[in-house]
């Protein structure tokens, strides 16, 4: 009975194994498949360029604050 006992663990275990592997690969088919990590790559970039932006104009606000003149 212990040898059947184990034997139906072993092949319960192994199935839920496969089970979440298929179930990883499937996630991973679906994100290759959608348009998310397009958009998240352009969120990115976008976030970057601001935080670009805020740097140099806080560069400015901090240059006006002491007194210095800018070019124009």
């Amino acid at each position: 009975m212990k040898v059947l006992k184990f034997i139906v663990e072993l092949i319960w275990t192994l199935s839920l194994q496969n089970l979440f592997l298929y179930m990883k690969m499937l996630w991973i088919w679906l994100w290759s498949k959608t348009e998310v990590d397009e958009k998240a790559a352009a969120a990115l970039k976008e976030a970057k360029r601001r935080t670009i932006n805020v740097v140099k104009e806080s560069k400015d606000v901090i240059d006006a604050a002491k007194g210095k003149k800018f070019k124009k």
